[in-house]
């Protein structure tokens, strides 16, 4: 006989789903602000001290307004995932 199939998502699967995305996200975001953060400084670091290791300031400053905006995009999308932890929030509190 035929057995009625079960959905491919129940709700608390597709909760999990959503909570594991939300932090993966994060985690993410994170790792790439560090590695942001650290890029501004070393390239900050061999503007300043260009005359004594003969760093190519040129360079340096585009390495840093490159490592400056992925720093900004990674900040926009945890401010993101921060909204979309909230509306999960105010949907699971709805619900229960």
């Amino acid at each position: 006989m035929f057995h009625r199939l079960k959905p491919l998502l129940t709700p608390l699967c597709y909760t999990e789903r959503m909570v594991n995305s939300i932090g993966n996200t994060l985690n993410i975001a994170v790792g790439g602000l560090k590695s942001a953060a650290k890029s501004v400084e070393t390239s900050a670091s061999r503007i300043v001290n260009a005359d004594t290791n003969g760093a190519n300031t040129d360079s340096e400053m585009i390495n840093m307004l490159a490592a400056s905006q992925s720093y900004k995009a990674n900040a926009t999308t945890i401010a993101m995932t921060k909204r979309m932890d909230d509306e999960l929030g105010r949907i699971l509190d709805a619900k229960f």
